[in-house]
């Protein structure tokens, strides 16, 4: 469940488009800047947050 909401969130843009978590990844960073808690923390997860999308993509693909 916890992987679900991961890669939805991880893959949806601030404006509801669809990213591909590099881009998503990327685009917070930009948002936030290198220093800002947010980024920080998106920066120390970012292995788990990686193989949770990667985990439902497979599952996606059946």
């Amino acid at each position: 469940m916890v992987e679900a909401l991961t890669y939805c969130d991880m893959t949806t843009g601030p404006d509801g488009t669809h990213l591909d978590v590099t881009e998503r990844l990327a685009e917070i960073h930009s948002r936030y800047g290198p220093e800002h808690v947010v980024s920080r923390s998106i920066t120390a997860s970012t292995p788990c947050i990686m193989a949770a999308v990667h985990s439902i993509q497979s599952a996606l693909k059946g």
